[in-house]
């Protein structure tokens, strides 16, 4: 991953919404939201080789994959419901931001769910 775009992009990016935001108020939080996306997906592809890697390497030690792709997907959850809450919070709707964060711990939740449910039967296996 190479840091020095990435930080780059979001400095002039930062200007340019200060800039903005003094004349065209509406302008600066399209600017905000255009960067914050364009930065979020470069961030995204960034990750995709990394998480490759590493779920070819469980794969050739033989781990089961459910636990991995659980976390890589509550990963993508968490990312997506912190930029979301973020651009609302940019948007000055802090009420907003705060319910799009308990959506995500919702669906985090709701996506743990199986994997608890296999370890509550492999304690109940133990236990027999």
């Amino acid at each position: 991953m190479a840091l020095l775009p990435v930080v780059g992009a979001a400095l002039v990016a930062s200007v340019l919404v200060l800039l903005l935001r003094a004349h065209r108020p509406e302008y600066a939080l399209l600017t905000a939201a255009a960067a914050g996306l364009f930065l979020f997906f470069r961030l995204l592809d960034d990750l995709l080789a990394p998480l490759l890697e590493l779920r070819e390497m469980l794969c050739d030690a033989g781990v089961e994959l459910s636990c991995f792709t659980v976390a890589c997907k509550a990963l993508g959850v968490c990312y997506l419901a912190q930029f979301v809450a973020d651009l609302c919070r940019d948007f000055g709707q802090t009420s907003l931001a705060g319910r799009v964060e308990l959506a995500g711990k919702c669906a985090v939740l709701a996506l743990s769910l199986p994997l608890l449910r296999q370890l509550l039967e492999l304690s109940i296996s133990f236990l027999r």
